[in-house]
């Protein structure tokens, strides 16, 4: 199963989760990419349903880190108008560069929709502090993708 995480705040994408894993009833493994890393951590924490967690080129935030606090050692490299903010405080990528640094190995055409149906993603989910690591109590992998110019390795 997809889940489609609302991007309000960690805590309503973890609550998103923990209603899919509850849907589910039976032995689960969740995976995460990049922020959904984060996510999985969290919503898979004291969950008896929850067998492993797989990381692709995810952040795996310990308790008390945002994922703010995850990416401000790598903010330097990436270019200052990657991320645009609205009015609103919501988050998107920027159309221009989105094919560069987020979509760089995707058929171009899937790409520019891809950049076009992009969701928000509200300024919340990047400051909130992550809970207790589920991946300190579960089987755990991770892949890592030396190439992602956003999610260096070290995560």
């Amino acid at each position: 199963m997809a889940v489609q995480l609302p991007l309000q705040s960690l805590t309503d994408d973890v609550a998103t989760v923990k209603r899919a894993i509850e849907r589910i009833g039976g032995p689960t493994i969740l995976v995460g990419h990049s922020y959904g890393g984060v996510v999985i951590t969290n919503a898979g924490y004291d969950n008896s349903n929850i067998t492993g967690l797989v990381y692709l080129a995810a952040y795996a935030s310990d308790q008390g880190e945002s994922l703010l606090d995850l990416t401000n050692d790598t903010a330097a490299n990436l270019p200052p108008n990657l991320f645009q903010t609205n009015r609103e405080g919501f988050v998107y990528l920027n159309p221009e560069l989105i094919h560069e640094w987020f979509l760089q190995d995707v058929d171009p055409t899937e790409a520019d929709t891809m950049a076009a149906i992009q969701k928000p993603t509200n300024q919340l989910t990047l400051v909130e502090k992550s809970g207790p690591p589920a991946r300190k109590q579960l089987p755990t992998w991770y892949q890592i993708s030396e190439n992602d110019p956003v999610v260096p390795p070290d995560y």
